[in-house]
């Protein structure tokens, strides 16, 4: 989906993008911001998932957390598909 980007050099310069990001080697550093509605992911590890309007938060997993309704404890490893504030497992 196009998104505005604002990029600040001088002057206010707007666009709209479409912009997608691959991921494809190496450990993301955590906790992690994931702007964006409708993107999957794949992870090796534990996490902990605070799902928000156009944003994700990816956190290792705690020893003290509480579930709720958009907030996910302990996610097991595996391929995983976020479509706006739902959290998909992926089974391919």
């Amino acid at each position: 989906k196009a998104r505005q980007l604002v990029w600040r050099r001088g002057k206010v310069t707007r666009r709209k993008e479409a912009a997608k990001v691959v991921w494809t080697r190496g450990d993301l550093p955590l906790p992690l911001k994931v702007y964006g509605e409708n993107w999957s992911f794949e992870s090796g590890i534990h996490l902990d998932v605070r799902l928000r309007r156009g944003r994700a938060v990816l956190t290792k997993a705690g020893r003290f957390r509480r579930p709720g309704r958009y907030r996910v404890a302990g996610l097991r490893p595996g391929r995983y598909t976020v479509q706006e504030r739902r959290l998909l497992r992926r089974d391919d």
